[in-house]
């Protein structure tokens, strides 16, 4: 086997085993393989970020890293252990993928990265962190799926596809950060009106005094 196939070209094994084509088009009954794993990943996932404190510690550090740090979350390790967390689903999905195509190639579905960050935003989990789900990103993915399949129904280029899901994005992360932008003059109202409410007794008392 030459080593530059492997880095940059296609490589085809002959001594692949049964077992490893199962996991890219293997099924479980009517369930494909795939859809089953991706099922397990979403539900880890959510445990992992909901139900334990390295998942919240995540979740701070997405939010505010200063104030991460001043809560004692030892930011190094946990950005370390979301690295090593991303880097198993990755590992996982490129199983999947290589299984399905029966092949290695390093530049197997590049736009995949892209799909996923758009996946997130059209699932509505702000860029900035600190907030989301793996139920979100499972929605943005159906809309993406969905929409692209009903673009190859109407028989438009990949290059079209690519700009409708660019454009969806795009519309996404305006709409986040202009929901945002209200929320936060929603609060400031909010807490202006608060502090007029609490100084509103104490001048009302100093009047009676004064009379």
């Amino acid at each position: 086997m030459d080593w530059r196939a492997c880095l940059w070209g296609e490589y085809r094994s002959r001594r692949r085993p049964a077992q490893f084509s199962w996991l890219g088009r293997g099924a479980w009954g009517p369930v494909p393989i795939p859809v089953l794993l991706a099922a397990a990943g979403f539900l880890a996932l959510d445990v992992l970020l909901r139900g334990t404190i390295l998942g919240r510690s995540w979740y701070l550090l997405g939010a505010s890293p200063l104030a991460a740090r001043a809560a004692g979350v030892r930011a190094r390790r946990a950005v370390w252990a979301a690295y090593v967390a991303a880097g198993a689903f990755v590992g996982m999905a490129g199983l999947v993928l290589t299984s399905r195509v029966n092949s290695g190639q390093p530049n197997l579905f590049p736009l995949l990265p892209f799909e996923a960050i758009a996946a997130c935003a059209i699932g509505g989990i702000p860029l900035s962190g600190g907030t989301g789900s793996p139920f979100q990103v499972l929605l943005g993915v159906l809309i993406i799926a969905a929409m692209e399949n009903g673009l190859r129904l109407l028989n438009f280029a990949s290059d079209v596809q690519l700009l409708f899901i660019g454009a969806l994005t795009v519309g996404a992360v305006l709409l986040q950060t202009k929901w945002s932008r209200v929320v936060a003059g929603g609060r400031h109202v909010v807490e202006r009106m608060s502090r007029s409410l609490r100084k509103a007794p104490l001048s009302v008392a100093t009047r009676q005094g004064g009379r």
